[in-house]
């Protein structure tokens, strides 16, 4: 009888001590999971945080550009002579730009850049002489466009906007070479406020890209884009009309905010 009492006893303390490892357990996998969950939810809210956001862009653009030229028609025009063979001149434009998010997947942005156009000529090849130029406008342009975005860290971005722009300079750099084989550079500065100038243009532009997300603020973007003048760079009395044009790969960095 003791032996039994004795065994049973036993059975008693190794009963209790089962039940106690299994709530212990069962507590730290418990605890585990809520652990799991909170860190889950602490992702998501970084993810939605991310997608709210402003941000500045540094911008940077090399383009092709040229211009369409007609006669400006009635007392001023004049025929366009040599001009009519200029060819294209690769420039650089560059700036900073402002970004915000209007909804889901699209953002509105403004900016202020440095916007250049220009064009050259060459006279044809001549046994004594050579005769060459070089035409760049420089603008302060205000661009303002809408942005469509898909993806996350990896986005597909198409872009459209105007560029009003106030005339800021031009230079003209002539090169020639004479009949004794002497060559002469002469450069000619023309600055805001000029006569021959119109003084404000608007541009419109459109492009597609890729923006690509490097860490939790910073981002590079790459966007091929064509940007076309509506109104003429030249005043009411020049002979001609000139709208300039640029085909050209845009990139920069954006900072989220």
């Amino acid at each position: 009888m003791e032996k039994l009492k004795i065994i049973c006893t036993l059975l008693g303390f190794l009963t209790v001590e089962a039940v106690s490892a299994q709530i212990v357990v069962g507590g730290e996998e418990k605890k585990n999971e809520e652990e799991k969950k909170i860190e889950l939810v602490d992702l998501d809210q970084n993810e939605n945080a991310s997608e709210n956001y402003n941000s500045l862009t540094f911008h940077f653009n090399r383009s092709r550009t040229f211009r369409s030229l007609t006669v400006n028609e009635g007392l001023f025009g004049d025929s366009l002579r040599d001009r009519a063979k200029e060819k294209p001149l690769n420039t650089w434009s560059f700036g900073l730009g402002y970004q915000t998010k209007i909804s889901k997947s699209v953002f509105f942005g403004a900016g202020l850049h440095l916007l250049q156009n220009g064009e050259q000529f060459q006279l044809e090849e001549q046994p004594d002489t050579a005769y060459s130029y070089v035409m760049l406008y420089r603008y302060t342009a205000m661009p303002l466009s809408l942005e469509y975005r898909y993806g996350k860290a990896i986005q597909l971005v198409g872009t459209a906007g105007i560029a009003p722009s106030m005339f800021l300079n031009a230079t003209k750099i002539i090169n020639a070479t004479d009949s004794n084989k002497v060559e002469t550079t002469e450069t000619i500065k023309i600055k805001s406020g000029s006569q021959e100038y119109n003084a404000f243009v608007v541009s419109a532009f459109v492009g597609i890209g890729v923006n690509i997300a490097y860490s939790a603020k910073w981002s590079l973007y790459i966007r091929p884009e064509y940007r076309f003048q509506i109104n003429s760079s030249y005043s009411k009395t020049s002979p001609y009309i000139h709208k300039s044009n640029a085909f050209g790969v845009s990139f920069g960095l954006n900072y989220i905010l």
